[in-house]
């Protein structure tokens, strides 16, 4: 980096114009002007300049300069704002008498810029902006840089896509043009659009396949519950507890201890659970449903206290389900089919770990509603 910086600054210095003048004269020192970017977001790129400016003219000075004359740095912050940068450079140029103004960072201040450097016939040199416009529109003969533009690098890109891995290399940008004798096509806008409308269109399949998936799971419930309620008819247990022996029954049974243990009185325990069974068995949405049905006594012989419809409520607020599995499944797998067997996989821890999520959550507003009782 030094050297390149050195020899970048050797020739500009010399060879662009100053090469007479500095042979003749006695042994002054020659400002140059460092504009950048000191702090915010593009920091980095201002203090690597700097300092890549500093190591150039240490070791030139360290050689006795350029045709004996020292150079002196003169860093400026243009807080990444083109007004303040012009501001900067009008300050280095005609108060300092910098004869090389080296910046600014962002494209914006650096364009900004050049028109200063324009109108004061100073030389300019640009290290790290990026922007097309300042090799065509904003060029003036004043303005020289080591840094690509950004249709450089995508056209460098694009090659060394097309020559490593041998694929089409496609850029967006505002006309049809073809670049060197590689298949490097800029599409227009229309062309975007139509690329625009292949994703939605596998977007759209992949939100029909989540919703099928989804239906194929609630079916697939709806076939367990139908052997499941026949056989509580059958054997009178069904008449015994006054529901059907379905999943979510069986579920609300199994899980009335931990409705209990979460913050439920236990005269809620069984209900709860039965909630917390439909929630999981099913979806949040049928379980809210049930408890609104609940709260609003429209459900005979079955009610809930204060506390138990607080705890109910938290309880419910998730979306741990077998059919989140589902729309993962679909959905996701959609998107990303070869990893369709790892979200299957995982499904059910899933569902195990957003219940205990919820479940603490529901603990919590047990505890805090009691204490501020």
């Amino acid at each position: 980096m030094t050297r390149l910086g050195g020899r970048v600054l050797v020739l500009t210095l010399v060879a662009l114009g100053w090469s007479g003048a500095l042979a003749s004269s006695p042994p002054k020192v020659v400002r140059i002007g460092d504009l950048g970017s000191k702090v915010g977001v593009l920091e980095g790129y201002g203090k690597y300049q700097t300092m890549a400016i500093t190591l150039a003219v240490e070791e030139i000075n360290a050689k006795g300069g350029v045709l004996g004359h020292k150079i002196e740095i003169l860093s400026e912050d243009d807080d990444t704002k083109p007004a303040t940068a012009v501001r900067k450079a009008d300050t280095l140029i005609l108060r300092d008498g910098v004869k090389l103004l080296i910046g600014a960072v962002s494209s914006d201040a650096t364009m900004a810029v050049m028109d200063v450097t324009k109108k004061h016939r100073t030389i300019h040199w640009n290290s790290v902006a990026c922007a097309e416009f300042m090799r065509t529109t904003k060029f003036h003969k004043y303005y020289f840089s080591n840094e690509p533009d950004s249709r450089m690098q995508a056209n460098a890109l694009a090659r060394y896509t097309l020559d490593k891995l041998g694929q089409t290399a496609t850029i967006i940008f505002d006309r049809i043009e073809r670049n060197g004798p590689v298949s490097t096509l800029i599409i227009n806008r229309p062309q975007v659009k139509n690329a625009l409308d292949n994703e939605a269109a596998r977007a759209l399949g992949a939100a029909l396949m989540a919703i099928a998936t989804l239906l194929a799971f609630i079916a697939l419930i709806a076939l367990l519950n139908w052997p499941l309620t026949w056989l509580g008819e059958v054997t009178g247990i069904a008449a015994a507890i006054g529901k059907p022996t379905n999943l979510a029954t069986i579920f609300g049974y199994i899980l009335a201890p931990l409705a209990w243990v979460i913050g439920a009185p236990w005269q809620d325990a069984q209900v709860v659970g039965s909630l917390i069974g439909q929630k999981v068995v099913i979806n949040e949405f049928v379980a809210y449903l049930q408890l609104g049905d609940i709260v609003n006594g429209k459900v005979a012989g079955v009610s809930l206290t204060d506390q138990g419809r607080l705890i109910a409520t938290y309880a419910l607020c998730g979306f741990a389900n077998f059919s989140s599995i589902a729309i993962q499944i679909g959905g996701i797998g959609g998107l990303a089919p070869e990893r369709r067997h790892d979200l299957a996989r995982f499904g059910m821890r899933a569902v195990l770990g957003g219940s205990i999520a919820t479940f603490m959550t529901a603990t919590i507003a047990g505890v805090l509603t009691w204490l501020g009782s």
